[in-house]
């Protein structure tokens, strides 16, 4: 798995000497490569909080020689999980990300005594993180290292029948996504699948449309990806309403933007318009 797909999180909490340490710990020597790891602090301290150090020292962890980071706009743009420990209000909201907030006692003053159960909850929520992350579909920004994997998927014969679209050649394909990528008003996201990239997804201005499209590679049809993509989509594009064409003959695709809540408002022989409207 290479750093570029691996989903990254970010734990932040008030002085990034505690908690979010203690977190980040445990998740890079529970999930080692599978996950890049990072923490940072609203109001850091000067140094980790000893007793936090001590507690994870039992746990065969050694989180001694990290130093307590200021938090960041862009530590947050670069995470696709932000997980917060009593500073959420001054943590930047970027679309697209998941966020979860994290109710746990500071173990700042406290005895080793009284930090345990802190380190041993949040173990058990790292644990639970981990299992999420496994076959967890994330949204982000489409890099250039993705476009080999997207080019073969829209080559695919079987996809391209199905989607009722002419597969792209190499050079109509990189003018076509260096326009895309190089326009600033156009969302565009790749889908990220357990570290690989799967497929894309997308929104554009079309006349007096705003369209949403996306293109799941065949290895990943049938595994509730495109579903679970095209909803984490439309909860960051909040422009309404949102319309989507699709072969009339692509069931699979039909059935993804009704589970979306799109539904059919003109029908022809050979294509469908959906829409979203709320």
């Amino acid at each position: 798995m290479t750093a570029q797909n691996r989903p990254s999180v970010l734990f932040v909490c008030v002085h990034n000497a505690g908690r979010s340490q203690m977190a980040a710990g445990f998740l890079q020597h529970l999930a080692g490569d599978r996950v890049d790891v990072y923490s940072a602090g609203s109001q850091p301290a000067d140094q980790i909080n000893p007793v936090a150090v001590a507690a994870m020292a039992e746990e065969g962890i050694d989180i001694a020689g990290e130093q307590p980071k200021v938090l960041t706009e862009s530590a947050v743009q670069k995470a696709d999980v932000v997980i917060t420990m009593g500073c959420g209000d001054e943590c930047p909201f970027f679309p697209g990300k998941r966020y979860e907030d994290w109710q746990l006692d500071d173990p700042a003053g406290q005895g080793l005594e009284s930090v345990r159960p802190i380190r041993d909850e949040i173990r058990r929520r790292v644990e639970v993180l981990i299992a999420s992350l496994k076959n967890r579909v994330l949204l982000r920004r489409v890099e250039s290292d993705d476009l080999d994997i997207l080019f073969d998927d829209q080559a695919d014969p079987e996809a391209a029948a199905m989607a009722g679209f002419p597969s792209r050649d190499r050079a109509q394909f990189d003018a076509h996504w260096a326009k895309l990528l190089a326009d600033p008003t156009l969302v565009t996201r790749a889908i990220v699948v357990d570290g690989e990239v799967a497929g894309n997804i997308g929104s554009w201005i079309d006349e007096d449309l705003h369209l949403v499209g996306y293109w799941v590679g065949r290895d990943h049809w049938g595994r509730g990806v495109a579903t679970s993509a095209l909803r984490s989509f439309v909860a960051e594009v909040a422009s309404r309403p949102l319309h989507a064409f699709v072969a009339a003959h692509n069931v699979g695709s039909i059935r993804v933007l009704e589970k979306a809540g799109f539904t059919c408002d003109e029908a022809g022989e050979d294509e469908l318009r959906f829409v979203l409207r709320a």
